[in-house]
Order: C-alpha cells, then sequence, then structure tokens
C-alpha cells in the first residue's frame, strides 16, 4: 500500500471502523484526531495513536480521511492547507455528500497544492460513535470515489486499493451524479424514518404495540440527528425533489382510498412490493 501513516479526523462509527479495519488487516499506521479528550482516551485504549493537535496528528500522513460531521470540513480543510502536510499528501472523506464537499474542501486543498478525491462507503449504522466501530462494517459495501479535481493517476489508483482492501465495492462517479443518487437511496429513505417515528409514534405509551414492521422501518431515524441536518441540508436540492416525488406518490394512494379504489391501492402496493425484491436479487 501507498499510505504508511493514515490520519483519521474523527474517532466516530465510520472513523473508528477504518481505523480498526487498516490495523486488522496491516494496511498501515493508524494516528486519530479529534477535539475530545474523552473520546480519545477510549480511541489510545483500543491501542491507537491519537491527538488534539491537528498539525501534529498529520504532519508526516500519506492520507487524512474526514471522517467527521461534513459541516466541519471546510474549517478542517482551511487548517490543513495552512499546515505543513507531507508532500504528496491525500485527502479524502467519508461523507453522504459529494457537491458540497468538493466546492469547499476540493477548492481549498487544491488551491494549497494537496490533492483530495471524495469517497463515500455506503455503510453505518443506526448507532453512533468508536464504541459501535467495527473493522468488518464495510464488507460488501458499496464506496462512490469522486474525482470532480482529475487527480487521477497513483493516487487514485491507491486509493482505490485502499477501500477495496477494506472490503468495498467501487463505484465512480462525480459529485453531482453521487449527490443525486443517495438522495433516493440513502437520505430520502433516512427521511421517510423519522416521519415513521414522528407520525406513528405520536402517542405516548403506544409503541409498546409495533412489532417487527415498525421496528425495521423506523430503525434509521435514530441516527445522530446533529449529523444528519448537515447531510440534508448541504444536499437540500436533490433532497427536495425526492421529496416532492413522496408527496406526490403519497397523493396517489391517499386518492385511491377515498374513492374506495380497491385495485389503484394494490396496485400502489405491488409497484413498491416489486422494487423491494431488487434488494434480494
Amino acid at each position: 500500500m501507498a499510505f504508511e501513516r493514515i490520519v483519521v479526523l474523527g474517532p466516530g462509527l465510520l472513523g473508528g471502523s477504518v481505523g480498526l479495519a487498516v490495523k486488522e488487516r496491516s494496511l498501515g499506521e493508524v494516528v486519530f484526531w479529534g477535539r475530545s479528550e474523552k473520546r480519545l482516551g477510549v480511541v489510545r485504549e483500543a491501542g491507537f495513536e491519537a491527538s488534539d493537535n491537528l498539525e501534529d496528528a498529520t504532519r508526516d500522513a500519506d492520507l487524512v480521511i474526514m471522517a467527521t460531521p461534513v459541516d466541519y470540513y471546510h474549517d478542517l480543510a482551511l487548517r490543513l492547507a495552512a499546515g505543513n502536510g507531507k508532500k504528496g499528501l491525500l485527502v479524502t472523506d467519508v461523507g453522504s455528500v459529494k457537491g458540497f464537499v468538493h466546492q469547499s474542501v476540493g477548492d481549498v486543498l487544491g488551491g494549497a497544492g494537496i490533492a483530495f478525491i471524495g469517497s463515500h462507503p455506503m455503510a453505518g449504522s443506526d448507532r453512533t460513535g468508536f464504541a459501535h466501530a467495527s473493522s468488518e462494517l464495510f464488507e460488501g459495501s458499496c464506496c462512490f470515489l469522486t474525482d470532480d479535481e482529475g487527480v487521477g493517476g497513483d493516487q487514485l489508483a491507491s486509493l482505490r486499493a485502499f477501500w477495496s482492501s477494506l472490503g468495498c465495492c467501487l463505484q465512480e462517479t462525480t459529485a453531482q451524479r453521487h449527490d443525486e443518487i443517495v438522495a433516493r437511496v440513502s437520505h430520502l429513505p433516512h427521511v421517510l424514518a423519522a416521519v415513521g417515528a414522528r407520525v406513528g409514534l405520536r402517542c405516548e405509551g403506544e409503541s409498546r404495540f409495533g412489532g417487527g414492521g415498525l421496528r425495521d422501518t423506523t430503525r434509521v431515524a435514530g441516527g445522530d440527528p446533529a449529523m444528519w441536518r448537515g447531510i440534508l441540508l448541504e444536499n437540500r436540492k436533490a433532497v427536495i425533489s425526492e421529496l416532492q416525488e413522496s408527496i406526490e406518490d403519497l397523493r396517489q394512494l391517499v386518492s385511491a382510498l377515498e374513492q374506495e379504489e380497491a385495485d389503484d391501492v394494490e396496485q400502489w402496493l405491488a409497484v413498491g412490493q416489486e422494487r423491494r425484491r431488487e434488494l434480494d436479487s
């Protein structure tokens, strides 16, 4: 591997899982940076080097992975650009939004001569924090790579190899196309899970009557609101489009129910059933 020293900015679920996966596979030295000494203490107990000083942590890095909420990326990019990074440093991330990231991070780092290629491993959990990190989190997951700055060459090849070694299947695309796709397959489902929890569980005490269906459809609503705030706001154009289509789809069901059109109700449900089966094929 081309990355001997890998610095992870943010010891949360995804960042922690990267560190554990790299360590288990002996792919390089991993250093964590974070602002909470309490959280860094947990990371150190797991056998990693950790620091709250960004310049010290990244001084000899070959690869820096941004794993904080996307809201913090721009500030981190400014600090990295002003630092004393190693020649040939590559920066990537694990964020669920890419257009905003390339505009705010790619431009800043590119101006400082630091290469940036976006990454988004489609892996995660409704649980947060290093305590829930897993070295196997990325096995079998899709990882998007967005090279809108045109870095290419050995650095792109090394990043491909890095994510592949963690068990990911790779998909290269543009930031815009990425954001359109994840708005449908990730961001919209999270919003709908939150709707299910907000509406379906609005009456106190009724949760005990819910079964597996309620738990399955609302599970991801348990994700970190602060993290998802940034994701939805930064990808708001694509998310709004999907929400508007969802509203129109629900209106079709409402109309069919109001008119007691049994065939239309069944057909509406049948389309959902057919498309859901694609996940199991």
